[in-house]
């Protein structure tokens, strides 16, 4: 007992110490705590205002300014142009806008009821089953959901959030435009048989399954806008017709501004480029395919009319008008700013240049026989 009693009273400090270190962590511990908790409450509610801020509708805005931008340029252009070629321009703009306004409409419609109908789970499942062997069924499935390339993006867009992967829905944007039984129609209509109809389906499938192929193992993280994810994540946050027709009527709305601004760029360079200064390269084998694919790219005619002004357009070989029909569907300039609602910039440039070169190729080797 003495020797404990000195122990304790020659170390009075040390004991003293230690107490006063246990308190003083304790107290310290839990103001710590406190405060992250604090600093977590108030990051999380930061980042709950900042998750509020979706990127499309950022995205819209700006090109929503743009656009006014744009139009306010054009505006102030047709002061320094001739009467004529203003009405001109007017007539192309109005023309390409009328003409694909009711099908934009009608694939949000399609969507709309797409959506209702298709299970989350059923394309995934599919196109596990099938491997490769999808890419083709997706080809010859596409007429049963006709649209044309004026909106094309807005099916694309509802068939990627029910899950369709990547490599299925190229296959999808570039030969659904094409198969469309109406499109396939009218070709016949103007150029008075099946043959030509017959090649540019052909064609058209052929090139959309070896892009699709090509791109097989396309990353839709580094592909795919946000927004467009593969899965069927999205729709998840809205459920029923409310939340289905509001998701719908985004993409339209998001659609339709690049596609304006697509239609004022193509009627720019219409009027900008007359078709007269091609007349002395138009019978050239090699180099008449790729006219006629800037042609279409330039016009960005409905794929429903456009076999209409390819069957006027005398002097190139029926090859290289099949490059104009195959090639105006899968690639023109408006449907190349619309798919900025849906693909990367870097991803659209690899999937339309390839398409491009195929496209080429293709008219080359079909020149043999038609």
């Amino acid at each position: 007992m003495s020797m404990a009693h000195q122990h304790d009273s020659e170390h009075p400090h040390k004991h003293t110490h230690h107490h006063h270190g246990d308190e003083c962590d304790h107290e310290h511990g839990h103001e710590h705590h406190h405060h992250g908790d604090e600093c977590d409450h108030e990051h999380g509610h930061e980042h709950a205002e900042h998750s509020h801020i979706d990127p499309a509708q950022m995205r819209v805005r700006r090109i929503a300014a743009r656009l006014v931008v744009a139009m306010a340029l054009l505006l102030t252009a047709s002061w320094f142009i001739a009467p004529e070629t203003a009405h001109y321009a007017t007539l192309i703009f109005l023309g390409i806008v009328m003409e694909a306004a009711p099908w934009i409409l009608a694939a949000a419609v399609l969507t709309l009821g797409m959506e209702a109908v298709l299970r989350d789970d059923w394309l995934p499942r599919i196109a596990r089953r099938t491997g490769w062997f999808g890419l083709p069924l997706v080809a010859l499935a596409s007429p049963f959901i006709p649209t044309c390339e004026c909106g094309v993006v807005v099916v694309l867009r509802g068939l990627l959030r029910k899950g369709l992967p990547l490599p299925h829905a190229i296959v999808f944007l570039l030969v659904a435009p094409i198969l469309n039984p109406l499109v396939l129609l009218s070709t016949w209509v103007a150029f008075a048989n099946w043959e030509m109809a017959l090649w540019r389906g052909g064609l058209g499938f052929v090139v959309a399954v070896l892009v699709g192929t090509i791109f097989w193992r396309m990353n839709p993280a580094t592909a795919l806008v946000r927004g467009n994810d593969c899965g069927g994540h999205q729709h998840h946050h809205a459920g029923g017709w409310g939340g289905r027709a509001e998701r719908v009527l985004g993409d339209v709305f998001d659609t339709f501004l690049f596609f304006l601004f697509g239609v004022g760029l193509a009627t720019a360079l219409r009027v900008a480029i007359p078709a007269s200064s091609l007349d002395g390269i138009a019978g050239d084998p090699a180099i008449a395919p790729m006219i006629t694919m800037a042609l279409a790219f330039v016009s960005s005619l409905c794929s429903e009319a456009d076999a209409f002004i390819a069957a006027g357009m005398h002097g190139f070989a029926l090859s290289a008008l099949l490059a104009f029909l195959v090639f105006g569907p899968m690639c023109d300039i408006k449907l190349l700013l619309m798919l900025r609602t849906v693909l990367t910039p870097m991803a659209i440039a690899k999937i339309m240049g390839t398409t491009a070169v195929l496209v080429y190729l293709g008219s080359l080797i079909t020149g043999i026989w038609i």
